[in-house]
């Protein structure tokens, strides 16, 4: 194919732009997802995409030939342009022998499977306008070893689930060895346990280990070879529950999802066994060895509550909470708006209670709201509203409406800052909504905040 075609990637995952794009090399995609605003290397670079879209978004010439020839398609939200934008603005249209290539392109990618996928590199012959010609697709992440090192984006956050391999590791290592004492322990760890935890050698001896070892590798990977290591992961263990949270995580249909996410829960409970559910509850988070159960059923509720599930899912909410009161996953922040939004207010004044050291927006701005609920606009609402605005005064304009949230949330904050506003906005505004009167209070009782001055970070 052309040489600008050679290496492509499919465009849908942030939910907004969905086609392909291509790249005359693969330093340029790396670039782009090193960089912290891609759409600075994206718009104006001369390179071909393929974007799909509704037909309003055509160019006339193309929606005349589309209607002229009764060309298929997948919908209306499905209509392809190709296309080349320069660095000038300038847009270049592809010729025939381009418009060949990229129609043997999507045939091949639209008859692929999941299993030729899997193999990393596969071959399609696929009939075009110009006739058959034969396609050969490949992910090179795949045809790396399983235990290839992750390639790490700079910039992005850890997943925690990293400290918690180094954590399993160590206690693996220690229960197979015998020191004296402490100090002999400590510097066994500190000399076992140096470098990235990638690159030791794994302690594992169980399927299950194995299986355990192959998800941590693929919290860190990114696209298909999440997806290639979990199903690896299921092949040496079905009871690896943290495999099917990862492929939950992948799946695109919410239903698919669910299913998966309850076979992780089944996963779990197999693998942790019927007694220790009842033995440890209250103390489960600090085994280490129910941390994958934890995630599959804290996937599992928010999945029902997305399918509007939700009492089923509060169930599950409430379960994950007597097993770990000390809440390490943050359950307590989506359990209160649900119930505020369910008008559950006995439920959410009890949780309000049980961790009322809280000092986060979203149960500040929370006991106001149940307050107010509760009391109308009474002293003790307006002084709960005002401990509020003091935690974060950014919420109040979104609530209020006069800042708008982005259409892609934060996934990091810090207390008091406009990330942790618009999380919290985002987690209370159908509570709020719901709530007769309690807009106009929030407008009238919003209480006056005296100026600080700026500072440069």
């Amino acid at each position: 194919v052309d040489a600008g075609l050679r290496y492509l990637t499919v465009l849908g995952g942030g939910g907004f732009t969905f086609g392909l794009g291509f790249f005359e090399k693969p330093g340029e995609f790396e670039a782009v997802l090193e960089a912290p605003e891609p759409e600075t290397l994206l718009e104006g670079q001369g390179r071909w995409s393929v974007l799909y879209g509704p037909i309003s978004e055509m160019p006339f010439g193309d929606t005349d030939l589309w209607e002229e020839y009764g060309l298929p398609m997948a919908g209306d939200e499905a209509y392809p342009v190709a296309m080349r934008v320069g660095a000038d603005g300038s847009v270049r249209r592809p010729d025939a022998g381009m418009l060949s290539d990229l129609e043997a392109i999507l045939r091949a990618l639209a008859g692929t499977s999941e299993d030729e996928i899997d193999r990393g590199r596969w071959t399609r012959e696929v009939e075009t306008h110009d006739g058959p010609k034969p396609v050969t697709l490949c992910i090179p992440e795949l045809l790396e070893p399983l235990d290839a090192p992750p390639k790490r984006i700079p910039g992005r956050l850890p997943d925690r689930r990293i400290t918690e391999h180094t954590l399993v590791e160590i206690q693996r290592f220690m229960a197979e060895s015998d020191f004296r004492d402490l100090d002999e322990a400590n510097a066994a760890i500190q000399s076992r346990f140096l470098g990235r935890i990638d690159d030791m050698p794994s302690t594992a001896t169980t399927p299950l280990e194995e299986a355990q070892d192959l998800i941590y590798r693929a919290v860190e990977a990114r696209g298909r070879r999440k997806i290639q290591l979990a199903r690896k992961a299921l092949e040496l263990s079905p009871d690896c529950a943290d495999a099917y949270v990862t492929l939950a995580e992948e799946a695109v249909e919410p239903e698919k999802a669910r299913e998966l996410f309850e076979q992780g829960v089944a996963a779990g409970e197999r693998a942790l066994g019927p007694g220790i559910f009842e033995e440890e509850g209250g103390n489960f988070w600090g085994m280490v060895q129910t941390r994958p159960y934890m995630r599959a059923r804290l996937g599992l509720a928010q999945c029902l509550e997305e399918m509007g599930r939700v009492d089923e899912a509060i169930g599950h909410y409430q379960e994950l909470l007597r097993l770990n009161p000390t809440d390490n996953q943050g359950v307590r922040d989506i359990l209160l708006p649900t119930l505020l939004a369910e008008g559950r207010d006995a439920d959410a004044g009890a949780l309000l209670q049980r961790y009322a050291e809280d000092m986060s927006a979203t149960w500040k701005y929370g006991w106001a709201l149940w307050t107010f609920r509760r009391e109308g606009d009474s002293q003790l609402a307006r002084d709960r509203l005002r401990e509020a605005v003091r935690a974060n005064r950014h919420v109040l304009r979104y609530l209020t409406g006069k800042a708008e949230l982005p259409l892609v949330l934060p996934d990091a904050y810090a207390f008091g800052s406009v990330e942790e506003a618009m999380l919290c906005a985002d987690d209370l505004e159908d509570a709020w909504r719901a709530t007769p009167g309690a807009d106009r209070w929030l407008g009238v009782a919003k209480p006056k905040t005296k100026p600080k001055k700026r500072r440069r970070r």
